[in-house]
């Protein structure tokens, strides 16, 4: 049970423990997937913070690739871009690299590209080795293309790759510096609070004494 007088000290706590959720919150971003196949027309964009992957299953992803309907023509590519509102100077390597590959029939290739009518700068498929990172380099978007070939049956195919934005300057540090003012601020009031709360204490003892 907390008594009358460690109320303000009990509100103390619940509110620093709000403000440190909050910002956590404000740091870490959820994780998106985009599947090749289904996710059509994506472009996405991306900060250091983003947490985001690609997949694709034989299965359930490659009909629309191979369907040829002109609808579904988008469907074998996915575009990602970098963009930081708070700091538009920024710079920025987007980089891909697998995390599972399963393909035995040798089905699929990825074509890595930095526009949409250029040659593939870099591919991927059942040869490379898992250690395989590629990166476009800053103000670049980084195109990912489904290659499925013909004659081949890609049912069994499945694979995941993350895709990060890698910072290539300094940051300029206003978040953590408005934070550190913040938090600095946040403990000298909580000190003053207590302490004027127990000065108060002290002098009703005196008096009731």
């Amino acid at each position: 049970m907390i008594r009358k007088d460690d109320r303000p000290l009990s509100s103390l706590c619940v509110f620093c423990v709000a403000f440190i959720c909050s910002l956590q919150w404000i740091t870490v971003d959820s994780q998106t997937i985009y599947r090749l196949g289904t996710d059509c027309g994506t472009t996405s964009t991306i900060t250091e913070k983003s947490n985001t992957q690609i997949e694709f299953d034989g299965r359930y992803d490659g009909d629309k690739v191979t369907s040829g309907d002109l609808k579904y023509q988008q469907c074998d590519r996915i575009i990602f871009q970098t963009k930081n509102y708070d700091e538009p100077d920024a710079r920025y390597n987007i980089c891909i690299s697998p995390i599972y590959f399963k393909d035995r029939e040798c089905a699929v290739t990825l074509d890595f590209k930095n526009s949409l009518f250029a040659s593939p700068l870099k591919s991927f498929d059942c040869q490379n080795r898992m250690d395989f990172k590629f990166c476009v380099s800053n103000g670049e978007k980084l195109y990912v293309f489904l290659n499925l070939s013909e004659g081949k049956s890609f049912a069994q195919t499945t694979f995941l790759f993350r895709v990060v934005a890698e910072r290539t300057d300094e940051p300029t540090p206003v978040l953590a510096i408005v934070l550190g003012v913040l938090g600095g601020v946040l403990l000298v009031v909580i000190a003053a609070i207590i302490f004027i709360i127990y000065r108060r204490r002290n002098k009703q003892r005196h008096l009731v004494t």
